[in-house]
């Protein structure tokens, strides 16, 4: 039985050619997280006893109920919701606008409940163009967007690495909605933010949903004001510190009142547990930060936008991070391909460049500068030899330099 279950192993991974390249990468990466939610979940200590039941609590957990008007503010917000805004008017959408946006989509994203994709929408828009233009600039004269294309169908979805699936937070929610809608939505969304960026209506420090603004420039941002702040607090005098530690301080929690009393005039809640603080400094650690009446706790790292922050800025423990991913699917990655046996060594190539350098390589801009010390050059050399002999199909015995010379890998440091 062990060697024949040997030999249908090997022949599925000799399968794996460099037409099906993904499937042995999804084996990869994919963990084994539950395909469904279970049929009874846990609901404030009592568990559901039907699927009925259990989908009405997925839905009043993910999607619950608007909580009465209690502030002016709501009022305010509410009565606003009537009165349409004095604006110039808008030019109506073009038939290239159109066939623009649509041709963005990506056509293997799943659809909503007409089963259209992006790629039949864009067949009918190429087909039918002054027809779907028609419709949509009929919805933005009316000020109208149909209930058919704003209808969502949830799947739920399990989160990966929890160890309770009854419990209602393990799952998360994705709603499927039309590409009509898509469409209609990306259009909207496409005057409003030129009509924002035309009239500077954007913060300085806003960086998504804005074009020629990435992640590494919202990082680097941050990261300018915290060694900025460093660099103001070492110039300081000894005497000046402990009033100046104690001026941040309250400065930090008057901040964090404002965006609580934000949060709560527009029905948001923050929660403490989730909210992270570090510090960069020494002293700093002596600071009391409190959020709404709970106080905040210090910790030695935090992720921002995927780039692991240590307390030294030294980016050590977010080198590690990215290497031990790289390493683990190098580990699942050996049981498919052997010196004489396995997955195709092209298709290697391709998991190592589509897959790990774009993991390895995220943000460099931000950290690489840390490559250059001898314990971080010698775990992205390392990691990045078992790839190169793995896609010559090598021996342990031949050179870094001449596995990434054969392999056509540029090197990481």
């Amino acid at each position: 039985m062990r060697d024949e279950s040997t030999r249908h192993f090997r022949e599925f991974c000799e399968l794996q050619t460099k037409e099906n390249v993904w499937s042995l990468t999804n084996r990869l990466l994919k963990t084994a997280t539950p395909r469904r939610p279970p049929v009874t979940l846990n609901r404030d200590g009592t568990y559901t006893t039907d699927s009925q039941e259990t989908a009405k609590a997925l839905l009043d957990h993910f999607y619950p109920g608007d909580s009465p008007d209690t502030l002016p503010r709501h009022h305010e917000l509410r009565s606003d919701m009537t009165n349409s805004p004095q604006s110039h008017y808008d030019p109506p959408f073009t038939q290239e606008e159109v066939l623009e946006c649509l041709r963005q989509m990506n056509p293997k994203k799943a659809p909503g409940l007409d089963n259209l994709t992006s790629d039949i929408c864009l067949q009918f828009a190429t087909d039918y163009p002054r027809l779907l233009t028609d419709i949509l600039n009929r919805c933005l004269a009316l000020q109208h967007f149909p209930n058919q294309w704003k209808t969502a169908f949830v799947k739920i979805i399990p989160k990966p690495g929890k160890s309770d699936y009854s419990a209602l937070e393990s799952f998360r929610p994705i709603g499927l909605v039309p590409v009509f809608g898509k469409l209609l939505e990306k259009l909207f969304i496409r005057r409003v933010t030129y009509h924002a960026q035309r009239n500077n209506l954007l913060n300085k420090f806003q960086f998504g949903f804005r074009e020629q603004t990435n992640t590494c420039e919202a990082i680097n941002t941050a990261l300018d004001i915290i060694r900025q702040a460093k660099s103001l607090c070492g110039r300081r005098p000894a005497g000046c510190y402990g009033r100046e530690c104690g001026q941040t301080e309250s400065a930090a929690n008057l901040a964090l009142h404002h965006i609580i009393e934000w949060g709560r005039s527009v029905k948001l809640a923050f929660g403490p547990t989730k909210t992270k603080l570090i510090a960069f400094t020494p002293k700093a650690k002596t600071a009391s930060i409190n959020i709404d009446g709970h106080r905040l706790c210090f910790v030695p790292e935090v992720k921002l936008l995927g780039v692991i922050l240590d307390e030294k800025l030294n980016f050590g423990k977010h080198v590690k991070h990215v290497v031990n991913r790289a390493v683990r699917i190098f580990n699942t990655l050996c049981m498919y391909s052997r010196p004489t046996w396995g997955a195709h060594p092209e298709n290697i190539s391709t998991i190592y460049q589509q897959v790990i350098v774009p993991t390895i390589t995220y943000a460099a801009g931000i950290w690489g500068h840390v490559a250059q010390k001898r314990c971080i050059r010698r775990a992205l050399e390392s990691m990045q030899r078992g790839f190169a002999i793995k896609a010559n199909r090598g021996f342990r015995t031949v050179s870094t330099a001449a596995a990434l010379a054969l392999a056509q890998f540029v090197p990481l440091t």
